[in-house]
């Protein structure tokens, strides 16, 4: 049972995930806005509100792949606040991903420029996350480097499939697998994957999928992928809304 939001009498399964995601990005911007002493949710902080903008897209694809995904929907079951957690914290490399790769009409940056930026800003966001999934403060530190490391390799992939099938066909298998585990369901031996995977039958030929029927076909692929693309959209709308000529860019997360 969530510790955050259980379950109102006779409410939807569909309105109680709605809140769950409501209150974990209330509390998850909370914490933003007490890191960047933002008061009145006003600020032209250039950190604070790119967070933002990839909070609410990461939040928008969680919902949409439990939604959308069939098996992703059925590992969620009733849900609870750390599957929450777990779904908005996969959904967010993507955003900054995105992100980095034109919403907010940077130059085109060299590859290890773009890594270097591409880990602060992860380590920012998955260090205010963390405070909610660490068992103990001191173990932060620690799986948010993990996290960082992981998220770099994803992004690299996601950089290589543009026209590239199958890269896109991993990356799809991979977000997909990771929501089955931020739902309680392991679906790889993440120890024996290795970076750059050329193809999702390269994970099948090395054993490392624990149960194949859950990647499914390339339709569920493909609906993994909109899932991402459907949390984008509000991210582009917000910097547009909220960004555009209006904020700072001295610091950079």
């Amino acid at each position: 049972m969530s510790s955050w939001c259980p379950p109102m009498f006779d409410e939807s399964p569909q309105r109680y995930t709605k809140r769950l995601f409501l209150y974990a990005t209330d509390e998850i911007a909370e914490l933003l806005r007490q890191k960047y002493k933002v008061a009145n949710y006003l600020t032209d902080d250039y950190e604070y509100m790119s967070q933002m903008a990839w909070l609410t897209g990461a939040s928008s694809a969680a919902q949409a792949l439990i939604r959308e995904v069939d098996v992703v929907k059925s590992a969620w079951g009733r849900g609870d606040d750390q599957k929450t957690l777990m779904l908005i914290k996969l959904c967010v490399p993507h955003m900054i991903s995105v992100w980095l790769s034109g919403i907010d009409q940077q130059p085109q940056m060299a590859e290890d420029a773009r890594r270097a930026q591409y880990g602060s800003a992860a380590s920012s966001m998955f260090g205010i996350i963390n405070r909610f999934l660490s068992p103990k403060p001191s173990s932060d530190s620690a799986l948010t480097s993990q996290d960082v490391n992981d998220a770099i390799d994803m992004d690299a992939l996601w950089m290589a499939q543009s026209g590239n099938e199958g890269a896109r066909s991993v990356y799809g298998c991979l977000i997909l697998s990771k929501a089955l585990e931020a739902c309680g369901q392991r679906c790889i031996e993440w120890s024996r994957v290795t970076f750059p995977i050329e193809s999702v039958q390269r994970l099948l030929d090395v054993g490392v999928l624990l149960d194949a029927s859950l990647v499914g076909d390339s339709q569920r692929l493909l609906r993994v992928m909109d899932c991402l693309e459907q949390g984008v959209r509000p991210v582009r709308r917000y910097y547009v809304m909220n960004m555009e000529g209006k904020v700072h860019r001295s610091g950079r997360s």
